[in-house]
């Protein structure tokens, strides 16, 4: 014969339920855990420091690239407004802007800060020697700064500009 068993009491279900979602929860907390211990950018580093093999001559070369690159950063050098006469028939306009330069490298911008005066001189002649007309559309402030380009690389001796950026440009 079949023996029957007693039916849970109320008590015993929700104490059972009580503890499935527990386990539930502590199962998902620890998967959380583990997932972010992973991802996160200290696990990568534990593990660089955890491991024991001698560094190849391919990793002391991108370490010196990686060095060598970082030497190398833009460097920007920002002048003072320059506020001139635009070349006109008959109207008087003036030009407000302000120049910041791009160079390579630090020794190119303390060539450019000594020649500061030799610098701005040939950026207003470039400056004064333009209209309305010519400065107005982008295409002719693209021109403009191609023609700078060219005037500042003509005086430097230890390298070029890289950019020449027009950070502040008014005509009235």
């Amino acid at each position: 014969m079949a023996t029957q068993l007693s039916p849970l009491t109320l008590k015993d279900r929700h104490l059972r339920m009580g503890v499935t979602w527990f386990c539930y929860i502590l199962i998902l907390s620890l998967c959380f855990a583990w997932t972010m211990d992973h991802l996160s950018p200290l696990h990568e580093q534990r593990a660089w420091a955890a491991d024991d093999e001698e560094p190849t001559p391919e990793d002391a070369e991108a370490a010196a690239e990686a060095a060598a690159q970082a030497a190398i950063q833009d460097v920007f050098l920002k002048l003072d407004p320059f506020i001139v006469n635009l070349k006109g028939n008959g109207m008087k306009r003036y030009l407000k802007t302000t120049i910041a330069i791009e160079v390579g490298h630090n020794d190119v911008k303390k060539e450019l800060e000594m020649l500061t005066p030799k610098l701005r001189d040939s950026i207003l002649f470039v400056l004064t020697s333009k209209s309305y007309n010519d400065l107005f559309s982008n295409e002719g402030k693209i021109a403009l700064k191609h023609e700078l380009i060219a005037h500042i690389n003509r005086i430097l001796k230890t390298g070029t500009i890289k950019a020449i950026y027009i950070t502040d440009f008014i005509i009235q």
